[in-house]
């Protein structure tokens, strides 16, 4: 009874019959549509392309496993090297012998024969002065004086003890200062300067 009264009720309102096809027609469209993306993603080629993600990655990690395994075996000889360096440079630190050590007898030795050479070398340079000759004076002057390294003169000569004539007393000073430049220091003696305190003697010779 429904049936006959829908048709009937469309035969007379011809239009209701073609919105109501339009509509249902334009629902099924839309819904086909909205289906279809989920459609292209549940396909197999989303499955393929997975396929090849996983492909690329292995291959990539077997090239990162060659590329190590080459550093690895580049890096061993360097290494030995490193170690044959290093096994040499301890032998050849225990092979060094120790520099030779120098006595105290060594040294006191070399003290006193450069002493020597020094009074030598001022009794060389002394002059008595002829005022001094001619009025007998005589006398004995303390001074001292430092020696650099290179046997020259450091600073001033200065008198320690004088003696009674201050002739005789300037003509100490002089010697000194006409002494230098004096000889070198020797080798075991390891000092940069040396401080000397010495008599210059001034007496007349008889005949």
């Amino acid at each position: 009874m429904k049936l006959k009264k829908l048709s009937r009720y469309f035969y007379r309102h011809p239009k209701v019959l073609f919105n109501s096809a339009f509509v249902f027609s334009a629902a099924l469209h839309a819904a086909m549509l909205i289906q279809m993306p989920f459609l292209k993603f549940t396909s197999l080629p989303a499955k393929k392309a997975k396929m090849t993600i996983i492909n690329v990655s292995l291959q990539e990690i077997k090239v990162h496993s060659k590329t190590n395994v080459l550093k690895k075996k580049e890096e061993k000889p360097k290494e030995k090297k490193k170690e044959m360096v290093k096994e040499i440079v301890k032998k050849e630190e225990k092979f060094i012998p120790p520099p030779p050590s120098i006595s105290k007898d060594i040294i006191i030795k070399a003290r006193e024969t450069y002493e020597d050479k020094i009074l030598k070398r001022i009794n060389a340079m002394k002059h008595y002065p002829m005022q001094a000759r001619r009025t007998n004076q005589e006398g004995v002057v303390m001074v001292r004086f430092t020696l650099k390294r290179n046997g020259t003169l450091k600073g001033n000569v200065a008198i320690v003890k004088k003696c009674r004539y201050e002739v005789l007393n300037k003509a100490a000073v002089k010697t000194i200062v006409r002494a230098n430049p004096y000889p070198l220091f020797p080798n075991e003696i390891k000092k940069n300067e040396i401080s000397f305190v010495i008599d210059v003697d001034f007496h007349l010779e008889v005949w």
